[in-house]
């Protein structure tokens, strides 16, 4: 949060632009910070588990949304230079390289496929399992699906007697037995029949008018009816459904400085837009080139691969700052880069010319939609610190600040200043912020001198101050916030000394009487039902509805106890700006929402009572980082599950090898088949991820292990369940995982396993046990019953010999 400090004055200038769009995009960056082996990223893949695939200079990467993994020749790869990526449908991962062939990730094992020494620029597999690779400079090798991945059993197409070019970019199935080729300066179509025997290659010659000087580089499938093409110049809208695809094809040229090369290629977004790499950085086309630059927040550097995932996201991979995803434009951000003197946002309003004005510890600017502009003036307003700005409904805007600077009123219609300050009845010239009630009296709050309410001169009444107080009713003369409701009452929140309400007449304090727990309300709204909303400073978020006050905090799933700023959007959503982002609470289902860096708030750090809505919905937070403008209408949630993977298994924390335990390893999962362990291997450690591209921070768990929990844990965010001592039984370990908006896999992910029991617990040994003891009663007893026996044999020769006496 952003500290109260002085400013000293500075003199006039005149008013300059900062021309251009002025909001950068949200686009996340994925460099060696975040794990990458290398900073330069050629090819960018997803698979059916939604893990990320990032092939670099110098390796291949796995990110799974919480984790990195790198791979590289140390793990048996062929070269470290990937230029494309694609799993299967058998689970093989296959690597094209720039130098040395293919390698073939089968589980966790690399082997290397010496099948070319071009270039593999794209790997398709068509309907039929057949394996497609496209190399720039030696055709198209094809893969049989019933065949080894052995060199001898690779089909090649080459030859300029059957393809126009040796120099494939990429491939396209366009159809169950049709493939779309961009050959470099020319384009084909291949069809083919289940045996792979080429019934018909169709050649657009490079020589013709269509291709002259262009090649073909990337294509991208809008629908079945429209295929677009990356040309080096522009691009194309086909339609595959024509004998000749590019026969009137619509092209749309880049502007004179952009071109395309062999890495760069395109793909459609959700909106259907055309998302493209280029020698100048990133684009998108949605029947108009937006070229995306550092003030956007992408580099104008080298292009190369680029991705929408399963989500939504676009992937871009740069030449030289790794991987950037963009995450759509519900947030955007303006900042110095964008034109702002300071990253340190103070105070925002917006005026009747639906401009918002924006105070940093720089200086104030406005900004129109369009540009930035400084508000330089006499007062050096562009230069000073301004703590409070607030736009009144005569149309004036108001600065206060928080030194001996007095308080100033604009006109911008005229564009005269009144200054007022203490001598004119202000109760202090250093203002935290400013409201006005339902008579259009404007109220400024200070800190130690209460609150002035300044009232427009009427009819008999001139215009003038008037201070209040404890004396007057309030509870504190320690203001951090004056808001207006709907109704017309006034609300004051107090340092340490409560709510105050005024509704005109009479002013009532709220306090831990009331159920206000916390007596330090620093930032308050309201709804349309008129609830009042307040954030304490220490107590977290509470909501009063005329009745009774009901808390929210950290542990009902706040980010922040402190919250800096509050807000009511136009469907009743709560707002919380917070240390880390803002937090949306739903008065309805109670349910509270973070948004952090990764969701796109980029300027993490809310300042205090920075925070405003427009004309027109749009929020707009002040931060240590910029203005943030958050679109709510396009809050919507992800209703796309998790993919939940159970990664690994460890005993007494460590790992161990499966094979010790187990038939066999499972080719999918990587985990052990019929996994049977000795009663002494019994504490183990399940690592599991629920992978998600969207806040994968805020994936959270249930678990159970059935035949030893009765139901599922409690909700967790943590990937790790550890089972200390479990006993001897049979097994299944349950898990399944939810995105940030609390869609649930359909089902768990589940693995089997048995611990057996000690030897003398089992039922052999039991057994022998069991025969063991009768036996030895029963020798007892028959030792018992032979010398009973005996003695009675013995007994009656004593008997026989007395008798015969």
């Amino acid at each position: 949060m952003y500290p109260k400090i002085k400013i000293v004055f500075v003199l006039l200038f005149s008013i300059l632009a900062f021309s251009g769009f002025s909001q950068r995009k949200t686009f996340i960056n994925y460099s060696l910070d975040e794990g990458l082996p290398q900073s330069t990223v050629i090819s960018i893949y997803q698979d059916d588990n939604r893990n990320i695939w990032i092939g670099t200079q110098s390796g291949l990467s796995k990110y799974d949304g919480r984790e990195m993994i790198n791979y590289d020749t140390r793990n048996g790869m062929a070269d470290n230079h990937i230029q494309s990526i694609l799993k299967d449908s058998r689970s093989r991962l296959w690597i094209g390289h720039r130098y040395n062939g293919i390698s073939l990730m089968e589980g966790k094992q690399f082997s290397a496929l010496n099948i070319s020494s071009y270039a593999v620029q794209d790997i398709l597999e068509d309907s039929c399992g057949n394996i497609w690779i496209g190399t720039f400079g030696g055709g198209i090798l094809i893969l049989p699906k019933n065949k080894k991945p052995l060199s001898e059993n690779f089909i090649r197409i080459k030859g300029p007697d059957i393809l126009p070019s040796l120099n494939i970019t990429d491939l396209l199935l366009v159809a169950k037995n049709k493939i779309w080729v961009a050959a470099f300066n020319s384009f084909c179509i291949i069809t083919f029949n289940e045996k792979i025997d080429i019934e018909n290659i169709q050649v657009s010659e490079p020589e013709k008018e269509l291709f002259d000087g262009r090649g073909i580089l990337s294509f991208a499938k809008m629908d079945k009816a429209h295929v677009y093409a990356l040309a080096n110049d522009g691009l194309y809208l086909t339609k595959p459904m024509q004998t000749n695809p590019f026969e009137n094809a619509p092209f749309y040229p880049f502007r004179n400085d952009v071109s395309a090369n062999i890495i760069n290629h395109i793909t459609i977004a959700n909106d259907s837009s055309v998302w493209g790499t280029s020698n100048k950085g990133a684009f998108r086309f949605d029947g108009a080139f937006q070229y995306f630059t550092p003030r956007e927040g992408i580099p104008d550097e080298e292009m190369n691969g680029i991705l929408k995932d399963v989500e939504g996201n676009i992937w871009i991979g740069s030449t030289s700052s790794g991987a950037y995803k963009y995450i759509g434009d519900k947030f955007s951000i303006i900042d110095r880069r964008t034109g702002l003197p300071s990253d340190i946002i103070i105070s925002l309003a917006e005026d009747k010319q639906n401009r918002l004005w924006i105070s940093s510890e720089k200086g104030v600017s406005y900004f129109d939609g369009q540009n930035i502009v400084p508000f330089q003036n006499k007062y050096g307003l562009d230069k000073k610190s301004v703590e409070a700005i607030f736009c009144d409904s005569h149309g004036n805007i108001w600065f206060g600040t928080f030194d001996d600077s007095p308080l100033l009123r604009y006109n911008p219609i005229t564009r005269k200043f009144k200054a007022f300050s203490q001598e004119n009845g202000l109760a202090s010239n250093s203002i935290l912020t400013i409201s006005e009630d339902n008579k259009g009296d404007i109220w400024f709050a200070t800190f130690g001198l209460g609150a002035s309410c300044y009232s427009y001169p009427k009819k008999r009444l001139k215009e003038g101050f008037k201070i209040f107080t404890k004396k007057e009713g309030l509870s504190s003369e320690d203001i951090w916030i004056i808001h207006n409701d709907n109704v017309g009452n006034l609300w004051f929140g107090c340092d340490n000394a409560g709510l105050t309400k005024y509704d005109g007449k009479t002013f009532v304090t709220f306090n831990e009487a009331d159920g206000l727990t916390n007596l330090s309300p620093g930032a308050i709204t309201h709804d349309s039902e008129n609830n009042i909303w307040i954030a304490s400073i220490g107590g977290g978020v509470y909501k009063y509805d005329g009745y009774q006050f009901i808390n929210y905090t950290v542990a009902d799933g706040l980010s922040s106890d402190s919250p800096f700023s509050i807000i009511c959007d136009d469907n009743d959503k709560i707002w919380i700006g917070t240390n880390s982002g803002i937090d949306k609470l739903d008065p309805i289902t109670e349910k509270i929402k973070h948004y952090g860096k990764h969701d796109g708030f980029l300027g993490i750090e809310n300042n205090q009572n920075a925070v405003c809505k427009s004309h027109d919905g749009i929020l707009w937070f002040g931060t240590m980082k910029g203005v943030v403008r958050f679109d709510p209408s396009k809050d919507n949630p992800n209703i796309i599950p998790t993919v939940t993977v159970i990664k690994n298994l460890k005993l007494f924390h460590s790992s161990f090898d499966y094979s010790l335990y187990s038939d066999s390893i499972n080719f999918q999962t990587q985990l052990p088949e019929n996994l049977v362990l000795p009663h002494n291997k019994n504490h183990l450690t399940f690592e599991f991820v629920g992978i998600t591209m969207v806040s994968p921070d805020r994936v959270k768990y249930k678990y159970m292990l059935e035949n030893f929990d009765n139901d599922w844990t409690p909700m967790i965010a943590s990937g790790v369940a550890t089972y200390s001592n479990t006993p001897p039984g049979d097994y299944i370990f349950k898990v399944k995982s939810s995105n940030s908006d609390g869609v649930w896999n359909d089902l768990p992910v589940d693995f089997k396993f048995t611990v057996l029991p000690p030897f003398w617990k089992t039922w052999w040994f039991l057994t022998l046990t069991g025969l063991f003891i009768f036996g030895i009663i029963y020798l007892i007893y028959y030792t018992r019953l032979h010398n009973i026996k005996s003695q009675k044999v013995k007994l009656q020769k004593l008997v026989d010999e007395k008798t015969r006496e």
